[in-house]
């Protein structure tokens, strides 16, 4: 996945945030492996874990005129609110990985995408999507 993602934290990630992170990655990469698209050099997503709401952006290229990044952000301190099951952070995670790097942009469909790979692991899953919502079974 080094060649997918980059990772920068303004917080210290909590173990199970750690934990969760690393199990999503996993699941992220073998379904990349069987979708055919782990290693296209096209996919690639910086990713930042926020204390706050605020992210600054500060170019390194005084010659550039225009760029574009993709990245996702992770609120931690939002979800830190209210304790999180490791399936709630996993999913939570999950999302914003298919957002970026299978590039669905529709929230019902990005649901299904990870209850996908989510059920690909665990046939079992005590989740499902009924109107474009995750529903706790």
């Amino acid at each position: 996945m080094k060649k997918h993602i980059g990772v920068s934290s303004a917080c210290e990630l909590t173990k199970q945030e750690f934990a969760c992170f690393a199990v999503a990655l996993r699941l992220l990469a073998e379904e990349m492996e069987l979708d055919g698209i782990i290693g296209d050099a096209d996919r690639r997503v910086s990713i930042y874990f926020l204390d706050s709401g605020t992210i600054t952006l500060t170019s390194t290229n005084p010659d550039s005129l225009g760029e574009q990044h993709a990245f996702i952000l992770y609120h931690v301190d939002r979800w830190r609110i209210a304790p999180r099951e490791d399936l709630q952070l996993i999913t939570i995670m999950l999302e914003e990985l298919c957002h970026g790097l299978y590039y669905i942009r529709n929230e019902a469909k990005v649901k299904l995408k990870v209850l996908e790979i989510l059920r690909r692991n665990d046939p079992d899953v005590p989740l499902d999507v009924i109107n474009g919502k995750y529903i706790r079974l």
